[in-house]
């Protein structure tokens, strides 16, 4: 998977979606631990923040 992440320049497109409050809703405490902090928190909020411009 790490490679298909590096492939797409994953860190920089994707957005963070939990499907909360839905019982099977991916936890950002177990997804995507194997990647590095500075790429998880781009992927779960600077993203975001830059596509909304917030």
């Amino acid at each position: 998977m790490k490679s298909i992440f590096e492939m797409i320049d994953a860190e920089n497109i994707l957005l963070y979606s939990s499907d909360y409050p839905h019982w099977d809703f991916d936890s950002p405490h177990q997804i995507l631990s194997w990647l590095p902090q500075e790429s998880r928190d781009r992927i779960f909020y600077e993203n975001a923040k830059q596509l909304y411009k917030l």
